[in-house]
């Protein structure tokens, strides 16, 4: 069962990464998954992919200011650590089961503009 949580949780790392030719996908469930049964080493990477996959998304919001566009949520000016995002995370899961089948990425950004909608 380890081998293949920390294969989850790599492919979690490496679908953060630019270089990556093709991204990967990597559920919701399965994410919270391998988070819930891995050992601490597996954790550390999804907690990582966790905040690179939303500091992608606050780049995003950053260039979409500069641009005088409106971003895609508004979340504090402190960082989000990778355990805040997990609880957003599973939080808006438990509310909207529909997304633990889809990419955890996407399910990052709908919790994130449910949490910090912008006014």
């Amino acid at each position: 069962m380890a081998p293949k949580l920390s294969a989850v949780a790599i492919a979690v790392l490496c679908a953060t990464h630019a270089f990556a030719a093709q991204p990967q996908f990597v559920s919701t469930d399965e994410m919270l998954a391998a988070y819930d049964h891995g050992d601490d080493n597996a954790r550390q990477l999804i907690l990582l992919g966790l905040t690179q996959t939303e500091g992608g998304m606050e780049l995003a919001n950053a260039e979409l200011k500069a641009r005088g566009q409106a971003p895609l949520y508004c979340a504090p000016p402190q960082m989000l650590t990778g355990e805040q995002i997990l609880d957003m995370l599973r939080r808006y899961d438990g509310s909207h089961p529909e997304i633990g089948p889809g990419s955890y990425a996407v399910a990052i950004l709908r919790a994130a503009e449910d949490v910090f909608p912008c006014r």
